[in-house]
């Protein structure tokens, strides 16, 4: 795993690798935001798709609950909260009924949760088209 700061430097280090346009391409995409792989992986098809960009570890203060959580990723103009559930969100009671109480305070302030696991990074592209119809359901003419 790198950093941003890391991947620029190896770019600046390296100026003759034969790599070099693709380490750049690489920086241009990556995030000191994002948590985990799985989110990496759908924001980065995302942002190599026509559709918006969504934000990395988006904070927001949710008002009726009093508290701020942090979305894996967020398109705030729209309400759409993309978050990735790996197995423990199943497994550990505490973390699924945290996880239903958080989608319940997320619905009161309006915000949709488009929820994926594991299985849908084996098809991004069928992740990207579910992503698009629920941005075009809130608004988005792209």
């Amino acid at each position: 795993m790198s950093t941003r700061s890391r991947l620029a430097a190896a770019i600046e280090t390296y100026p003759s690798r034969v790599g070099r346009p693709l380490l750049r391409r690489a920086l241009g995409l990556s995030s000191d935001h994002s948590r985990s792989r799985p989110e990496s992986l759908v924001r980065v098809d995302l942002a190599l798709s026509p559709l918006p960009t969504p934000l990395p570890n988006y904070e927001l203060f949710l008002t009726i609950a009093r508290r701020t959580v942090y979305f894996d990723l967020a398109y705030p103009e729209y309400k759409l909260e993309l978050e990735y559930h790996g197995d423990q969100h199943r497994t550990d009671v505490r973390q699924w009924r945290s996880d239903v109480r958080r989608a319940n305070d997320i619905g009161d302030e309006g915000w949709q949760t488009l929820q994926y696991t594991g299985d849908d990074l084996i098809n991004l592209t069928a992740m990207r088209a579910r992503v698009e119809r629920r941005l075009r359901a809130l608004g988005w003419n792209g």
